[in-house]
């Protein structure tokens, strides 16, 4: 069975490429464009990994990590936070509800897949 990825965030030119890499590597993808959406997709699918934009629509990046990091249901799914720009790993996160690993939008994909990977303790074929 397949590790299951939801990716969050509302920029098609990020979400796409991505998609894409992780689909070639026989991950299943989904997407949601809102934090909303993605939240209750989340809930409903309780997928493997979630990358998330800090700035999606509705309910922002911070309150969906903080909302699955702080339930205990959730809080073991690894969660990738990408952000705008570099951002101080501490800055915005308590202790409890921080996302795993934080990445500023314009990373190296080698570096995100890496990530990924590592999250998931993926052994590619």
């Amino acid at each position: 069975m397949p590790k299951k990825i939801l990716i969050i965030d509302d920029d098609p030119g990020f979400i796409d490429p991505i998609k894409d890499h992780l689909l070639s590597l026989g991950f299943h993808v989904l997407t949601a464009f809102d934090g909303i959406t993605g939240y209750e997709l989340a809930k409903q699918t309780f997928p493997d990994l979630i990358t998330l934009g800090i700035t999606v629509p509705f309910l922002n990046g911070y309150s969906v990590c903080g909302f699955l990091k702080s339930h205990e249901v959730y809080k073991s799914i690894p969660i990738i936070m990408i952000t705008p720009e570099a951002l101080d790993r501490d800055k915005d996160f308590s202790e409890d509800i921080k996302p795993d690993v934080i990445f500023p939008k314009t990373c190296n994909i080698n570096q995100f897949m890496h990530a990924v990977k590592e999250l998931l303790n993926f052994q590619s074929s």
